[in-house]
């Protein structure tokens, strides 16, 4: 089996190409979008539709139940598993979350395991405020090992800081981060879409979701108790709750998600560019094109 990775911003078309793609390939989706593998969060979250499940088969949408924290260490191991399992000749791994890209082509460190809430804490750390912050305290608190690792090694500085906050020195283990070969051939594309067209495309989707009862989803959830649960303060669920605390008014409420949107639509367009494997492409046909080139070669 060869494996493909979609990736990409948020709202930059990968659901679709990877729709386009599976059909003419013959392929199975799995899922990398690390709000879309949670019950309950699904016009937030922007899932596929009922009529895309039903047409090709999708893994890992919706199967974590509300109120878990779910983790990238979960995700690659479930993934691999998912993998194994694919009997179709391509797996399109299709997703914006980096963490989970990373750890399932990477894999992930598992000595002195840090707990759930410790990775989810890191692992939003590493989102908002990016590798080269985390890289300069790693340099206050352990310099010996921050000099050893790159200012851009992602994967090692958040190994390295969970370690931290379990009051362990990473220059102490007598063993490194070591890199897990990714198990498959693959190819990696990247949905490159100008900043305008992105902007209109997160306000056009901002707009459809509120249609759809955004509103009405993060209400019941609340109602369910889950409002501190920490996938419901991903964008746009977290604007919906500042509007249901009276800190927002419904007529701002599009221009703030669409604003906050574009913000993390910027850290993952950050995070992707670093990654010089990625064919970065506009055109469908120019996917299908090197899909078509990588499976025969």
């Amino acid at each position: 089996m060869h494996v493909l990775f979609l990736v990409g911003t948020t709202a930059s078309g990968k659901s679709q190409m990877a729709m386009r793609l599976a059909e003419k390939f013959a392929a199975e989706i799995v899922n990398a979008d690390s709000i879309q593998v949670y019950e309950g969060l699904d016009i937030g979250s922007a899932k596929p539709s009922a009529k895309d499940f039903e047409a090709i088969p999708h893994h890992l949408y919706s199967h974590v139940p509300k109120g878990k924290v779910y983790t990238a260490g979960d995700y690659e191991k479930e993934a691999l598993r998912v993998l194994e399992n694919i009997k179709a000749p391509l797996a399109i791994v299709v997703g914006g979350s980096g963490f989970y890209l990373q750890a399932l082509e990477k894999g992930m460190f598992d000595a002195a395991k840090p707990s759930p809430e410790i990775k989810q804490k890191m692992e939003e750390r590493m989102q908002e405020e990016g590798a080269e912050k985390l890289y300069h305290e790693l340099m206050d608190q352990d310099p010996a090992y921050a000099k050893r690792i790159s200012i851009h090694d992602s994967y090692r500085i958040l190994r390295a800081h969970e370690l931290l906050l379990q009051n362990k020195m990473p220059s102490d283990l007598k063993q490194d981060f070591q890199v897990r070969e990714f198990p498959y051939p693959y190819l990696k594309i990247g949905m490159d879409v100008p900043k305008e067209i992105l902007r209109q495309r997160v306000a056009q989707r901002t707009e459809k979701m509120l249609a759809e009862g955004l509103i009405e989803e993060t209400r019941s959830l609340i109602d369910l108790g889950f409002e501190e649960w920490p996938a419901l303060n991903s964008v746009g669920y977290r604007e919906v709750k500042e509007y249901l605390r009276g800190e927002l008014v419904k007529e701002d409420l599009p221009e703030k998600i669409t604003t906050k949107t574009m913000q993390l639509a910027k850290k993952q367009r950050t995070w992707f560019r670093r990654d010089v494997n990625i064919n970065w492409l506009q055109k469908y046909e120019d996917a299908e094109e090197l899909l078509q080139y990588f499976l025969k070669r």
